[in-house]
């Protein structure tokens, strides 16, 4: 009876890990399957529970951190990588991920300083070098987006993003003729290109 009934136990216990597992699984395809129809803040709201089981859920707190930036709730997306910074002081996808909200409430030299962070153990992060010169060139720093995006292009030859910047930087410090020469190039690798388009038009 006793063996009987510790089985019966055993039995129990393992239904409701698997139960609990499923729910977990449930619970984040719903996130996605939220993010992907664009109910940006609903999804984050699916998977706050995790956060007030484990507080410590890092994967939990940088989802949220980004699902709440979509959601346009910018603050309360700091926050989050904030707090995922705290649980994890190297984590790049922290500071990468909260330079997107302080960029779209334009808080230029605060992202511009996150980006460096992430440079300064990183050294040749595409992302956070591109981050970087959407911020230099925001805060109008042409001098400094030109030396910058010309030593980038180097490692990325073939991108068209980091011309664009290039280009932008001659024509803002009224070098015109260098900046038709590379929105071309940027032609080359983005054929259509808007911006290069509209220039080269002229």
């Amino acid at each position: 009876m006793k063996k009987t009934l510790t089985k019966i136990m055993f039995a129990l216990m393992i239904i409701f890990v698997l139960v609990n597992a499923v729910s977990a699984d449930d619970a984040w395809m719903r996130s996605y399957t939220l993010e992907a129809a664009g109910q940006y803040a609903a999804a984050a709201q699916s998977i706050e529970h995790f956060l007030k089981e484990i507080p410590t859920h890092e994967f939990a707190t940088l989802r949220s951190g980004w699902l709440y930036y979509l959601a346009g709730n910018h603050s309360r997306s700091i926050m989050h990588y904030q707090t995922a910074l705290e649980l994890n002081k190297k984590s790049m996808d922290a500071v990468l991920g909260m330079s997107l909200p302080l960029m779209a409430q334009a808080r230029w030299r605060e992202a511009a300083s996150k980006m460096q962070e992430v440079i300064n153990v990183s050294k040749w992060n595409y992302l956070a070098h591109t981050r970087l010169m959407v911020c230099e060139d925001n805060l109008k720093q042409w001098d400094k987006l030109k030396k910058h995006a010309e030593t980038l292009s180097s490692y990325y030859p073939s991108d068209a993003t980091i011309l664009v910047y290039l280009a932008r930087a001659y024509s803002h410090t009224n070098k015109n003729g260098k900046a038709r020469e590379i929105y071309q190039q940027v032609l080359q690798r983005y054929p259509g290109h808007l911006e290069a388009s509209k220039f080269l038009s002229r």
